[in-house]
């Protein structure tokens, strides 16, 4: 029931829209279309859909019982799943306990994953295929046989039929493994299947493997994963293929733990088939955050089984049955009422669809506006464009990512490379742009100014609507120009953050304030309250700021929150009211630890009279950031009063340090706005000031070689990049410049060795995938 209740999520998962739209696609055609139906760059290519059956029963509760079908669906199939995953951790010491204690937790551990997507089948098949397995084993029942028929829905369903075999191969030779030792040592290995056994067991696998090629794709279904996990731009660009680390992702790591501490507890009945069928799901994990939930499902059982041979004495046994009950009862309460420790914030409890995770007040506005066509998008929306809009709109990408790996690797550089945008306008004739907003560092590096539009760094797009999590962009001198005229944002860039504002220009200030204005009274953002709120500080009406700051929401999307607490901070700190001043800087800190907040709130607690707690503070701030020239002053007075002499000496020279470096710094910016306004002489200038203040920046060193490479002084450009490789060998981008050097010179074993260098340094991103495909040209022959 728990479980149940568990899986009564809100619709939040982007790529559910694609499912449903692909299945509405196939049923209504009653077969597989031909061509791609839904993408636009893609109208030409052939249909590939290796979970068309799931799609199709998916819409098919949607056409029955609307959003309450699916989810009710989703929820009955988990349910299922983890029903199968109880009955093979009881097999076979029946140990209940132990089996819903550890059960529990790993429901906890992959709700994440309980959305409407094929991975709930996987959980599903998987979980019924090591199920039959063991009971055929352990109790010679017969489920075993269902397991071809169960194989031709798994490999309908989804392409994660390659694992499969996994399980088959595990038992048959784990089964053999252990049967040969047994005979050395009778002792060992009690639960060893017999040869009849075993023989079965390799029937059914073949029968299986037959059966799962019962689908339109046939071989190409075991064989699509492998080719999509070769793209480098999904394992770079999707977090979710990144491998997993302790500092984020410490499931992995515990859960291997305790599954070795359970083998060692139960090494007297040591299955090697278990351990068979682990390693593979182990390796899985730590290869991918996406695959982390699998080893709970394959783990969860396999630890609960080892652990289920300890017994508890009859006395203690009730006590345990009903702690345990209230707990499960008490933990599953607490998240449904979101709360608690395994409560995930974009996991509402209930039927219906989070909107927090679709742009349906964007695509309310241009319903509003009559507004059809092509939309160029965010990968994750297309899905929910195409369900909510096809054919009126049509998406460039949905979460499928059906694209060449050049439109790929042009999905993101369009919004910071207006040529790049351009030829893509060129050629599929867009009008629309509709994104999230960037929340990666690649995109705020061309922020040289605040005239700059860190979304969207064209200047021939206009920003018509966004609210706290989309931004709509329409072509100006095309056919929305009358909208452009009407609807236009001309001063507010919201993916820019409040701090990129022209505060002391009066005239930007009136005409940014309209428009706030207006966005508060259209959509309510909390984007809109947080600017307004900064600006209300900037002009010294403490008391209207704390008004405005207070109506921001957390979405979870963007840094609102982390922003109106520090404004809430500020304005109350101007006002005296000190006490909550501290509160809100340590709510920020809570989001955020940056050296400025705590900056801030050393100044706080200095002015509450309290300069051990600021002088705390301040050395926090310059631990995240030493060249924040504003602390020294104030720590170095501190330091003075008290007599800490070595503290002092130290502060004073870091401060020297930091003034250089500042020098160098400022002189750096000036260079960088330069170099992307195409100004080559006065970005050279600045460079050669910011390496005179700060000689040991390599950054500038670099930035100046590829200046002298792009305007064709090669020998220059080699010096400074050997500088910066000089100062520090670590240093990517230098690599990667003396890479395309000596390319130029044809030097192609120096140019493989330093892009080598830079993919060790830097394996993902754009220009990683760039040096790969370097890498591969200069295998080939010179012509």
């Amino acid at each position: 029931c728990c479980v149940f209740l568990l899986s009564l999520i809100k619709i939040e998962d982007t790529d559910t829209w694609t499912h449903l739209s692909l299945g509405k696609i196939i049923f209504t055609l009653k077969s597989l279309p031909e061509k791609e139906p839904f993408t636009f760059p893609s109208f030409d290519k052939p249909f590939h859909d290796p979970e068309w059956l799931f799609d199709v029963v998916f819409y098919l509760a949607y056409a029955v019982f609307h959003v309450y079908g699916v989810i009710l669906l989703k929820a009955c199939i988990i349910t299922t799943a983890f029903y199968i995953l109880l009955k093979d951790s009881l097999t076979p010491h029946r140990n209940h306990i132990v089996c819903i204690a550890v059960l529990i937790f790993i429901v906890f551990m992959v709700r994440h994953r309980f959305v409407e997507r094929p991975d709930i089948v996987l959980m599903l098949f998987l979980g019924f295929t090591i199920f039959s397995l063991n009971a055929f084993i352990y109790e010679n029942k017969k489920y075993i046989y269902f397991l071809p028929f169960v194989q031709i829905l798994w490999a309908n369903m989804h392409p994660s039929i390659v694992i499969m075999p996994i399980p088959f191969i595990a038992f048959l030779s784990g089964g053999i493994l252990q049967m040969f030792m047994k005979k050395k040592y009778n002792h060992l290995f009690p639960d060893t299947p017999t040869k009849e056994q075993l023989k079965i067991i390799a029937l059914v696998f073949l029968i299986s493997l037959a059966a799962s090629l019962l689908n339109p794709y046939v071989l190409d279904q075991f064989i699509f994963p492998f080719r999509l996990a070769s793209m480098d731009w999904w394992k770079d660009e999707i977090m979710e293929l990144q491998p997993p680390n302790w500092q984020n992702f410490k499931a992995p790591y515990l859960l291997s733990a305790a599954i070795i501490v359970s083998f060692v507890m139960n090494i007297r009945r040591f299955s090697i088939i278990h351990f068979f069928l682990l390693a593979p799901f182990v390796y899985l994990s730590f290869s991918a955050i996406r695959f982390i939930f699998l080893l709970g499902l394959v783990g969860g059982p396999l630890i609960a089984r080892n652990m289920g041979s300890l017994h508890t004495g009859s006395s203690a046994k009730k006590l345990l049955e009903y702690s345990l009950i209230f707990s499960v009862v008490f933990i599953t309460s607490l998240t449904l009422l979101e709360k608690g420790p395994f409560f995930l914030p974009n996991k509402k409890f209930g039927f219906g669809v989070n909107y927090d995770f679709f742009p349906e007040k964007a695509l309310a506005y241009l319903d509003k506006r009559d507004i059809k066509g092509k939309i160029f998008n965010t990968f994750e929306w297309g899905g929910y464009i195409t369900w909510r809009d096809f054919p009126r709109r049509t998406a460039y990408i949905d979460g499928r990512g059906k694209l060449s790996y050049d439109l790929l690797n042009k999905l993101d550089l369009a919004r910071t490379r207006a040529n790049v945008l351009d030829q893509l306008h060129d050629t599929y004739g867009f009008e629309v742009i509709l994104v999230n907003y960037p929340n990666t560092p690649k995109f705020f590096s061309t922020a040289s100014s605040p005239d700059v539009d860190v979304a969207l760094s064209s200047e021939d797009w206009a920003l018509v609507y966004w609210d706290d999590l989309s931004l709509v962009y329409l072509k100006k001198g095309g056919k929305f120009n009358e909208i452009i005229n009407q609807d236009a944002y001309r001063y507010v860039k919201p993916a820019n953050g409040p701090y990129a504002m022209k505060v002391h220009d009066k005239k930007y200030m009136s005409g940014l304030m309209v428009e706030l204005e207006r966005n508060i009274n259209e959509t309510g953002s909390s984007t809109a309250y947080a600017f307004t709120g900064f600006i209300m500080n900037e002009m010294r009406r403490y008391k209207e700021a704390i008004e405005y700051l207070s109506n921001v929401k957390d979405t979870s999307f963007g840094s609102n929150l982390f922003n109106a607490y520090q404004g809430l901070a500020f304005a109350y700190g101007q006002l005296g009211v000190y006490d909550e001043s501290i509160r809100f800087y340590q709510k920020a800190l809570k989001q955020k630890k940056e050296a400025p907040v705590l900056y801030n709130l050393g100044i706080i607690y200095m002015k509450k009279g309290d300069e051990k707690k600021g002088a705390e503070s301040f050395e926090d701030a310059l631990a995240q950031n030493e060249n924040l020239l504003s602390i020294y002053p104030k720590l170095i007075s501190i330091y003075k009063k008290y007599d800490e002499q070595d503290k002092l000496n130290k502060i004073t020279n870091m401060y020297e340090t930091a003034k250089v470096f500042n020098t160098g710094e400022e002189h750096f910016q000036k260079a960088m706005k330069a170099y992307v306004e195409q100004r080559y002489e006065d970005a050279v200038e600045e460079y050669k000031k910011s390496i005179e203040s700060n000689p040991y920046n390599p950054s500038a060193h670099s930035n100046l070689g590829y200046i002298y490479f792009d305007i064709g002084l090669i020998e220059k450009a080699y010096e400074y990049q050997k500088n910066a490789i000089y100062i520090d060998p670590e240093f990517a981008n230098a690599h990667y410049g003396l890479a395309l050097i000596y390319k130029k010179w044809g030097e192609r074993q120096n140019a493989k060795r330093h892009w080598k260098e830079y993919l060790r340094i830097e394996p993902r991103g754009y220009y990683s995938r760039k040096a790969k495909g370097e890498l591969k040209e200069l295998e080939l022959p010179p012509s």
